[in-house]
């Protein structure tokens, strides 16, 4: 047979075993090529987060299997998939854990994204974003007027939400990096960023809708940097783990973006609200 001839060519160079294209190791009635989970029967093809592995086989059944934080859970399955928390800790039992839950009231995740690809929900303004060592960053330095990478989909909503940040911030002057956020046809409207100006960081929270207004404040910019806009009724405030910049605000809808005036990298993006 040809299969026989190409494992007897593979043993005499050292080569992989070849697996012949009309193989089904399982027995499960469906080819490996076409199997999700080829060691492990699973006719249905049960695949919840509709990744690569079936449910069967995934390790991760519900999300996905990168690790952001190297915890021992999966980004998937894990309540703060960007801290550090093996005991999975949650004192109110909503969807996250109490590493990462800086609100008393139950909420529920709307998206984590690692970037360990630039998934389509990202849209780029006029400059092209890459991903390189587990981060996205913009490919060259934006001009003021480019509008950053935005995620269309990821509404968060209500009078209680989060967007978190992990951001590895340019150490120059003049290069703004953080988050922006605005409705999904308008122009941008919150402004949540550090700065570092005559070698010091400022933290700035600001939006262009009434009653408006600006606040800035001194932080310390570690590496990585965890940046926060957090919602709190008509509270919009914008944090580090030293410093809280905070303003009012109407309007109850945003979607996130991201952006910098240089080429920081962003390792992740977490997304939660209190809406049901």
């Amino acid at each position: 047979m040809v299969v026989l001839g190409l494992v007897a060519c593979n043993q005499f160079y050292g080569l992989e075993e070849t697996v012949a294209i009309d193989d089904d190791r399982d027995d499960d009635g469906l080819l490996d090529v076409i199997d999700n989970c080829v060691e492990i029967a699973n006719p249905l093809q049960e695949n919840l987060d509709d990744d690569a592995l079936g449910d069967i086989c995934d390790p991760c059944p519900t999300g996905s299997n990168h690790n952001e934080d190297g915890d021992a859970l999966l980004d998937g399955c894990d309540n703060c998939p960007d801290t550090p928390n093996d005991d999975q800790a949650n004192e109110d039992g909503d969807e996250i854990g109490n590493a990462c839950d800086r609100d008393p009231r139950p909420q529920r995740r709307v998206r984590f994204d690692p970037f360990e690809s630039l998934g389509l929900n990202w849209i780029p303004g006029n400059i092209d974003w890459v991903v390189e060592d587990d981060a996205i960053r913009p490919l060259t330095p934006p001009n003021p007027l480019d509008p950053g990478l935005w995620d269309r989909r990821s509404q968060a909503a209500g009078t209680s939400y989060f967007i978190t940040v992990t951001i590895d911030v340019d150490e120059v002057d003049n290069v703004r990096s953080g988050l922006w956020t605005r409705q999904a046809t308008a122009g941008t409207e919150h402004q949540c960023f550090v700065e570092r100006l005559g070698g010091a960081w400022t933290l700035t929270i600001a939006t262009d809708l009434p009653p408006g207004g600006m606040q800035t404040m001194p932080t310390v910019v570690t590496h990585p940097l965890v940046l926060r806009l957090r919602r709190d009724g008509n509270l919009l405030h914008c944090e580090t783990e030293t410093a809280r910049a905070t303003i009012d605000i109407p309007d109850p809808v945003t979607y996130p973006g991201l952006y910098t005036s240089g080429t920081s990298r962003y390792w992740a993006v977490d997304i939660a609200t209190s809406d049901p």
